[in-house]
């Protein structure tokens, strides 16, 4: 969606895979390891991996007056850099739900031909299939796994 709408996007993680697809997927995407980052800062930055380390890096990539929006969810404690929030006025934003707007947006989107939601998708596999594409997607390697309820190819 980012992509889409015209943003300049630098990908950080510490998955080569995914870092390499989302590469070749857009060419304009700059991908970076935690470790390479060094002093860059960044209008806006989503962190959607929910790790410990992840989140608190966010709150030091984001330039005065910039957003954090935090999608990933742990359960262990964070560190929240409070003066650092303070001083540059930065406006942090959690989400886990989508509202019905989401929804009619998402639909819009996805009407479009000119969006392209392939690169994000790495498997459909038919529903009988489950534990493989959980397995799948637990290992890190994937982008987004469909599993596919339509198919009737074999009764369950």
């Amino acid at each position: 969606l980012l992509h889409y709408l015209g943003a300049d996007i630098t990908v950080i993680d510490i998955n080569p895979v995914k870092m390499e697809k989302a590469k070749s997927a857009y060419s304009s995407i700059k991908t970076l390891h935690p470790g390479e980052v060094s002093e860059q800062l960044f209008d806006v930055v989503i962190e959607a991996a929910g790790v410990k380390d992840a989140i608190e890096q966010a709150f030091t990539l984001v330039k005065p007056g910039g957003t954090l929006i935090t999608l990933g969810i742990t359960d262990q404690a964070v560190n929240f850099p409070s003066l650092r929030v303070t001083r540059s006025e930065m406006t942090i934003y959690g989400s886990i739900i989508y509202t019905k707007e989401d929804f009619e947006d998402a639909f819009t989107y996805l009407k479009d031909p000119g969006f392209d939601i392939s690169p994000v998708i790495s498997k459909i596999l038919p529903f009988r299939e489950y534990e493989h594409a959980f397995a799948d997607a637990s290992s890190g390697n994937y982008t987004k796994i469909i599993l596919d309820f339509q198919d009737n190819s074999e009764e369950l």
